[in-house]
């Protein structure tokens, strides 16, 4: 099983690479979009993590672009709580929508319940 993170803070792709790691599931980060998609492309994950802010283009953007190239479940992440963002990540295709800051253990469940809906094991 893999899972991308798409983000530029280092922290965020630490926390979830030790969070989702290990018991057959890789994790891989990549920022910016561009080399996400790429990697994306290639490896054809079954999880992508995108943060609505990273440097040269936003996530919601780039997100139709991701769930063309995966046909996967993609969570968008955002420090940005607001009405206008959460509809625009749905309406552009995210699976989930995640608040930053956010506890682990709120982010495992989100992941665990959209690999699930993916038909893959938790």
């Amino acid at each position: 099983m893999l899972t991308f993170v798409v983000d530029d803070e280092p922290s965020i792709c630490c926390a979830f690479e030790r969070m989702l790691s290990g018991d057959s599931r890789e994790v891989l980060t990549a920022s910016p979009v561009e080399e996400g998609l790429r990697m994306a492309a290639e490896r054809k994950p079954d999880l992508v993590l995108l943060d609505v802010r990273v440097p040269k283009k936003d996530g919601i953007s780039a997100l139709p672009k991701f769930i063309e190239a995966t046909r996967c479940f993609v969570i968008i992440m955002s420090t940005f709580g607001d009405l206008e963002t959460a509809v625009s990540a749905v309406k552009h295709g995210a699976s989930e929508y995640i608040i930053e800051p956010f506890t682990l253990h709120n982010a495992q469940v989100v992941c665990s319940n959209a690999l699930r809906a993916n038909g893959q094991p938790r």
